[in-house]
């Protein structure tokens, strides 16, 4: 499928691109840090340079986490600021957008007991 709006083109970037990547370095980060955690545990009996090329390796860890936490928020708030996010695409695995929302745009069809109106017992009054 070709991509010809802004929309689609930012969506199919985020989804194809900055996920994956940022996913990966995740992945990564986390087991550098784990990588430290072994080598200061292991270092802890005696050895002072595994002990410090463990801390080193868990500070850089830990900094590389959240480098990659910032950026994931970066993405998921400019995603949402640009309302560029679709269902496909969504960073906690539901839609980005309330059902609400899509009704609000005209992208969907309410279904009958979806939107209580004043007709509705269950309707706030």
């Amino acid at each position: 499928m070709s991509c010809t709006t802004i929309d689609c083109i930012l969506t199919k970037i985020k989804v194809e691109v900055l996920d994956p990547v940022i996913t990966i370095l995740f992945v990564l980060a986390t087991i550098f840090f784990l990588w430290g955690v072994i080598q200061y545990v292991i270092g802890s009996q005696g050895n002072e340079a595994k002990i410090t090329a463990g801390k080193k390796m868990m500070f850089w860890g830990i900094i590389g986490l959240t480098i990659m936490a910032s950026a994931w928020g970066i993405v998921t708030i400019l995603c949402d600021f640009l309302d560029t996010c679709s269902s496909s695409s969504s960073s906690f695995g539901g839609s980005d957008r309330s059902a609400y929302e899509e009704y609000r745009r005209g992208e969907r069809n309410p279904q009958p007991s979806s939107f209580p109106g004043p007709g509705d017992p269950n309707f706030p009054h």
